[in-house]
């Protein structure tokens, strides 16, 4: 689990995507031990930013569903929860 979510910091930060960590993966990253099987993330809410943030988790997981994560869904339901194909 950590490779996969060090490989999809790397293809965000490639990317510019401007985000922050929130969640129990935030409290892992600042060294404390919890169990967890989801990342949390908040994208800064631009056009641009959202775009971004599909061409990294496209390179990832290659799933036309991540186009359906866009501004304007993103608008409307400000919290999502995206099911990767490997159940990551």
């Amino acid at each position: 689990m950590l490779d996969k979510a060090k490989n999809i910091f790397s293809s965000l930060n490639k990317n510019k995507v401007e985000y922050v960590v929130i969640g129990e993966y935030a409290i892992i990253l600042h060294g404390f031990l919890l169990a967890t099987e989801d990342l949390d993330i908040m994208l800064k809410m631009t056009v641009e930013n959202i775009k971004n943030f599909q061409k990294p988790l496209k390179a990832v997981y290659n799933d036309s569903e991540i186009e359906q994560i866009n501004f304007a869904e993103l608008n409307k339901y400000p919290v999502i929860r995206y099911g990767t194909p490997d159940n990551f």
